[in-house]
């Protein structure tokens, strides 16, 4: 059994280095970004794949991935049950992603968030929603990849909630297909990885830091396109749940 005071220290040790990174990724934002978007929007989805896959190897993410995201525009809607969705979709593809409002505000995290071009909704607000499902729409019309969870909420993982089909819509009316992804936490990540309830970002970093590796398994399924957005997401749910469920009950 690890000796528990030299997991606490290589914990902190990580924990230094993680945040290092984060630092790093402010200061390419800030910096480099600009100048660089002016020159080719490409390079920026070079530099930003890179810097997601030093943060996963950081983080000792070890990864199984089953298909890989579809060329050009796309939605990528997933199961939500942690921050480290968003590390795990980010290190596979370049995406714009769609996060709650409170995001934002998160020291550090929220200015990587803004200045990466993250769009921020507030839950329960008609207005928020269809500001980000026009904004979601520029975006795919612009050849851009985007990521939502469409549960609007964290789950243990051993469910998958049912999706709001609203922002959905904006793939509808950019004419591009919507790809489901499957997310599972496997062995001890099952546990360390869901952020819910009244969970920190620090606690939950803490979790995962403890780790010796974090297994994830994620599963980009077939893309999928439908005139009705409530059946678009009742088919993207159901398409995420015959994967998602099983495993993650098997790891708790």
């Amino acid at each position: 059994m690890p000796d528990a005071s030299a997991t606490t220290w290589r914990a902190l040790g990580r924990a230094a280095v993680v945040l290092a990174w984060l630092i790093w990724g402010v200061v390419i934002l800030i910096a480099v970004f600009p100048w660089l978007t002016r020159l080719d929007a490409h390079r920026c989805d070079a530099v930003r794949l890179r810097w997601f896959r030093g943060l996963a190897r950081l983080l000792r993410l070890r990864l199984e991935a089953m298909g890989r995201p579809a060329t050009g525009p796309l939605l990528v809607v997933a199961n939500h049950i942690g921050w480290l969705d968003i590390v795990v979709l980010g290190c596979q593809a370049p995406l714009t992603f769609v996060a709650k409002e409170e995001v934002a505000r998160w020291p550090l995290i929220g200015t990587l968030a803004r200045r990466s071009g993250t769009l921020f909704i507030r839950r329960g607000s008609l207005r928020s929603m269809h500001r980000i499902r026009a904004a979601v729409g520029g975006r795919l019309r612009r050849g851009e990849r985007v990521a939502l969870f469409p549960e609007g909420t964290t789950s243990r993982g051993d469910r998958v909630l049912p999706f709001a089909s609203s922002l959905l819509q904006a793939a509808i009316d950019a004419g591009v297909p919507v790809q489901p992804v499957s997310l599972n936490y496997l062995g001890a990540a099952a546990a360390a990885a869901p952020f819910v309830g009244d969970d920190t970002f620090a606690a939950s970093l803490w979790r995962l830091l403890c780790l010796s590796e974090v297994d994830v398994r994620c599963h980009w399924h077939p893309p999928i396109q439908d005139r009705c957005r409530r059946s678009l997401a009742r088919r993207a749910r159901n398409t995420i749940a015959t994967v998602s469920v099983a495993p993650a009950r098997r790891a708790g």
